[in-house]
């Protein structure tokens, strides 16, 4: 998958490692389906119908999987559920007031769980069970009780950038491509490993487990 060392992600956050590495596995499932539309490769002194052939991801896999990201999976990929949102939102929103009528900067606020449900009506299940959500995902940070205090919430990660807001289009990736093949550094693409690609038969065949035809995707 060539695209990988294409595109720069914000290593500090969990959340874009995580989505970062679900778009590089998109590219290479648009690239196994796509796989009889492609050339069949083998590595330098390889026959044509050994083990080791393969094929490689294109600007087009890039594309589909790019137009998918942007049309039917941001809401999926963000992890959070409508409930968590809302529990998020009302978190902001109370942090943000006190923030204006205390004159203290958000990040130097903190609030409990039963500050939040009196200020939101929120049940306690619901909130407990979001926050812990929220914290898990690092949306708010958790101050630890001390001598049987209440933990304290803080705001954590914003919503922003999304995921698709950090992808480059298939034209900039493109023009990154071509610029890196100019300037002889094109690094050798990298086979991912996937557990359907095992190969080829004698027949030159693409299979996978249980005779499933599939190669591996380069």
């Amino acid at each position: 998958n060539p695209f990988a060392g294409l595109l720069s992600f914000p290593s500090s956050q969990m959340r874009t490692r995580r989505d970062h590495e679900r778009f590089i596995d998109l590219i290479a499932a648009v690239c196994f389906l796509r796989q009889f539309q492609k050339e069949t490769k083998t590595p330098p002194g390889s026959s044509d119908t050994g083990s080791g052939a393969y094929i490689e991801c294109d600007i087009e896999d890039y594309r589909i999987a790019h137009e998918i990201m942007s049309t039917i999976l941001p809401s999926t990929l963000g992890e959070l559920p409508a409930s968590a949102e809302r529990v998020l939102d009302e978190v902001r929103s109370l942090i943000e007031s006190r923030s204006l009528r205390l004159d203290i900067a958000p990040d130097e606020i903190w609030v409990t769980q039963r500050e939040l449900r009196e200020s939101s009506g929120l049940g306690h299940e619901l909130v407990k069970k979001n926050l812990r959500l929220l914290a898990e995902w690092e949306y708010v940070k958790v101050r630890a009780s001390s001598r049987g205090a209440s933990k304290r919430y803080g705001l954590g990660l914003s919503l922003e950038p999304t995921l698709i807001s950090l992808l480059p289009a298939a034209s900039e990736i493109e023009s990154r491509m071509e610029g890196v093949e100019e300037g002889g550094e094109l690094e050798k693409w990298v086979r991912v490993e996937n557990e359907l690609s095992v190969g080829v038969t004698s027949n030159n065949e693409k299979v996978g487990p249980s005779g499933s035809k599939n190669e591996q995707v380069k």
